[in-house]
């Protein structure tokens, strides 16, 4: 019973952490520590396709299952039998591609990601930081079939006694009434796991980068960013369908610059414009999709995940009391994926609609005791944010919103 089939991932989560579009020129004075916790959670259950629709995520797998499928399949097992419902049908008007029923399906995945973050003053310019996250992970898929009014149609045919085709219609009833048992059966047959439940825990890409406080005036500021995603966390599992990977399997290299200006005592904007150049890696995959492509097995392919560049804008509010608030919006552009396997042919069905683009609004509040501890005021700088970031509109994306509370203790 062929299909074509989906593989799930997160990729707004699988690399790195998620960067906010608020971000701040500030950075340690020499000799003192930050430890940042961060805690992300976000569902999926939607993709955006090329034109910015929204599908659910296991869509490719909603197709209508035709006589040519089931021919196909019985062909392989006993030709004769196969001869002989196609001439059945033939006789009676019905074509190749006319429909037994269609596939239905629906999938889901929820990750929650903490992420410990230290960062060390090493001059009064120059902050040093690396962070990884631990990921824990759950997704399901599951599928079923519903027959049409064609399959009803022909399956009484077969069974009045004129036509002399019981045992034919009893096959085919029971093939129909098990379709997405015959799908996992064939899976198996490719060395590909069941589709169903799937869970998974694991540390993600680790981060290390460099800020360097560049340029201040009264009232503002810049600051660049430089730094590498390592290839710390599992990648995407080949013979899972509905794996979420911790991590793309190859080095990311990034630099960011920040302007902030400060209006208003009290108030700051601040901009931002960040690239990243993703590295050649080398993993583990299936050509595609299609029963053909899964039968033929893996290959280890080469790959290059496209560029991405990121932009954000950000308002930020802090009170003397210590309240602060923000609002951002970011938008982010990767270009097109490259993928080759062992022989060096590209692999189209891997590259397709692996351009994205990706707009979020964002909104935070939180408490800092940073001000009231150099007044005296408490006994410990410390900082604690709750922010929100909402997807606007997407190309070839996943659909989520991310929660993040974050906890900062400065020493």
């Amino acid at each position: 019973m062929n299909t074509s089939l989906a593989f799930l991932a997160v990729p707004l989560l699988c690399v790195a952490l998620p960067g906010f579009a608020v971000e701040h020129t500030k950075t340690l004075p020499r000799g003192r520590f930050n430890f940042n916790l961060r805690s992300i959670a976000t569902g999926i259950a939607t993709k955006t396709d090329s034109s910015g629709k929204s599908h659910g995520l296991a869509a490719p797998l909603e197709r209508d299952l035709t006589f040519n499928d089931v021919l196909r399949n019985q062909g392989a097992v006993s030709p004769t039998r196969a001869a002989k419902v196609e001439g059945f049908m033939l006789a009676n008007d019905l074509d190749r591609d006319d429909s037994l029923g269609r596939f239905s399906a629906s999938a889901k995945a929820s990750v929650r990601v903490t992420a410990p973050v230290l960062a060390f003053g090493a001059t009064d310019r120059v902050t040093l930081a690396i962070g990884a996250p631990y990921m824990s992970a759950r997704s399901a898929i599951s599928v079923g079939f519903s027959r049409s009014e064609t399959a009803s149609e022909f399956l009484a045919m077969l069974s009045d006694p004129a036509n002399n085709q019981h045992e034919a219609a009893l096959e085919l009833d029971e093939k129909l009434g098990a379709a997405p048992a015959e799908l996992n059966r064939e899976l198996a047959a490719y060395g590909v796991e069941p589709l169903g439940s799937w869970s998974g825990t694991g540390w993600g890409d680790t981060t290390v980068a460099a800020k360097w406080r560049a340029w201040e005036s009264s009232h503002m500021a810049m600051a660049a960013t430089f730094g590498s995603v390592l290839p710390t966390g599992r990648p995407d599992q080949a013979r899972v369908m509905n794996d979420v990977p911790f991590g793309d399997g190859q080095t990311d290299l990034f630099t960011q610059a920040t302007w902030e200006e400060n209006p208003l005592p009290g108030f700051s904007v601040s901009q931002t414009l960040k690239y990243t150049h993703q590295m050649p890696g080398r993993r583990e995959v299936f050509r595609g999709l299609d029963p053909e492509d899964l039968e033929a097995g893996t290959t280890n392919a080469n790959f290059k995940l496209g560029d991405r560049i990121d932009a954000g804008l950000g308002f930020a509010w802090a009170h003397p009391s210590g309240v602060t608030a923000s609002v951002g919006w970011q938008a982010n552009r990767k270009w097109s994926d490259s993928w080759h396997d062992a022989e060096g042919f590209r692999l189209n069905a891997l590259e397709a609609n692996t351009d994205e683009t990706l707009f979020l609004s964002e909104m935070a509040a939180g408490f800092s005791t940073v001000a009231g501890y150099l007044r005296g005021e408490y006994a410990a700088p410390a900082e604690v944010t709750f922010a929100v970031a909402r997807q606007i509109t997407s190309r070839n994306v996943m659909e989520s919103d991310l929660y993040e509370m974050s906890a900062s203790l400065f020493f």
